[in-house]
């Protein structure tokens, strides 16, 4: 960079104007905060609290079911949910298999929802139960080859894997699988 730009006249000399960017992917950074701070709190939400060692045991689970299923570095997953602990686990589970997150925003409706899925040539769908009435009906329509819901029930106790003692709607949710699953990412 130069120092002839001209919005250097403006510039602090506090701040650098060049920064080292390491060479890191964003699982990197979040492995080095478990190695750092493994029992701080990661996500508060609704008045639970996860730390990053709770996270990183759901992370790899995500990361070891979507292996099972046949995802790939380079292949797409589309996740759908609001802003919640749910979100965080299956993004970096996603990426640390090296697939592509597509994140589908909680406003779309069907036809949104179709196109995004299409366009992305997302594999899997993972989303809250509370959109299936939106996606059910046009989730044949894509090229998604499997598909899970979520009823965030697990982020909502002190053991996040724990099996829920409250009814489902007697579908397996995503969080039933990967209770199943051992956390042995690739």
């Amino acid at each position: 960079m130069s120092d002839q730009k001209i919005y250097y006249k403006h510039w602090p000399k506090s701040v650098p104007k060049e920064v080292n960017i390491p060479n890191k992917t964003l699982v990197d950074f979040f492995e080095d905060s478990v190695k750092t701070y493994p029992n701080n709190f990661v996500t508060y939400f609704m008045g639970f609290e996860l730390t990053y060692t709770q996270l990183q045991d759901i992370v790899s689970r995500v990361a070891t079911k979507l292996t099972e299923l046949g995802i790939k570095k380079g292949d797409c997953v589309a996740i759908h949910f609001t802003n919640n602990p749910a979100f965080v686990a299956y993004y970096y589970g996603i990426l640390k298999i090296g697939a592509i997150v597509t994140t589908i925003s909680p406003l779309f409706k069907s036809l949104e929802i179709k196109r995004q899925l299409n366009d992305s040539e997302a594999k899997v769908y993972i989303g809250w139960e509370g959109f299936n009435s939106i996606v059910n009906p046009i989730i044949d329509q894509t090229g998604v080859k499997h598909k899970f819901f979520s009823n965030l029930g697990p982020y909502l106790s002190p053991d996040p894997m724990a099996k829920p003692e409250y009814p489902t709607s007697g579908e397996p949710t995503f969080e039933d699988i990967l209770r199943e699953t051992k956390p042995n990412p690739p």
